[in-house]
């Protein structure tokens, strides 16, 4: 067992247990923001302007590796196999979509430079995605992952240095998800690691180093009886809420 530091920088409400029924409203607020997010994926897909081309790996500036250009700021784009790596600064996409597409397990690395996703990125929506992080910057209006329709979708972040800067969220899990952080830092207003079915093995974030900066952090139980998972390795992680922790019964933290 870890001792687990986490910073307040500010009076807060933390609450560890939430008593059954007593938070009906933040439950039905946050189903209704994840349908709305899940349609505006599946949306969003199927109607998809660009697409990564290449099986295998290959440079995000390269023309060439994309169907209909490299992204623009208000490209939606679409990588369902392959490997495209960011290296330089500048890169950008509007909508951004990782996720695999008959049995593909697409995954976009980020080893430099910068990508900047002016709407949401989602990884793993009908299929499997990856995330890496080795270096450079992520930034977005926010971050969907395993955001998918069914519990056989899965969105994976590794992130072991660099920066990651949500505007608005980060939610973490409808079918499987994790996030597995062994350095670099993680900034947001609200993350949220929850999980809707509960024939799925769940949502989990997983630290062993870097830091984490959220202002509302909620680790949820569904009623379908999935649950979220922070998982912390060792007493080197920084981890700073800026207003309140929710953790729900059921839900774990360790």
């Amino acid at each position: 067992m870890h001792l687990l530091k986490i910073r307040y920088t500010r009076p807060i409400i933390c609450l560890t247990r939430i008593i059954a029924g007593r938070d009906t409203m933040n439950r039905t607020i946050g189903l209704f923001i994840t349908i709305s997010g899940l349609i505006l994926c599946l949306t969003g897909l199927a109607d998809a302007t660009i697409r990564w081309d290449l099986s295998g790996r290959g440079d995000w500036d390269y023309d060439d590796y994309w169907i209909g250009g490299e992204p623009t700021d208000y490209s939606e784009t679409s990588i369902r196999w392959g490997n495209p790596v960011v290296t330089l600064p500048g890169e950008v996409s509007g909508e951004l979509w990782i996720t695999g597409h008959y049995g593909s397990h697409p995954r976009l690395d980020i080893e430099s430079g910068k990508l900047s996703v002016g709407q949401t990125l989602h990884v793993g929506g009908s299929g499997i995605g990856n995330l890496i992080m080795a270096g450079g910057s992520l930034s977005a209006h926010d971050i969907w992952l395993g955001a998918g329709e069914s519990a056989s979708a899965y969105g994976y972040f590794q992130l072991d240095g660099g920066t990651v800067n949500a505007t608005d969220f980060i939610a973490v899990g409808w079918g499987n998800a994790d996030i597995v952080q062994s350095g670099g830092s993680v900034t947001t207003r609200e993350l949220t690691l929850h999980h809707w079915y509960s024939n799925a093995s769940g949502s989990t974030y997983e630290m062993s180093g870097g830091a984490l900066d959220v202002r509302h952090f909620s680790i949820k139980k569904s009623q379908s009886g999935g649950a979220g998972h922070l998982d912390i390795q060792n007493d080197e992680v920084d981890i700073v809420v800026r207003e309140w922790l929710t953790v729900e019964d059921g839900a774990r933290l360790s």
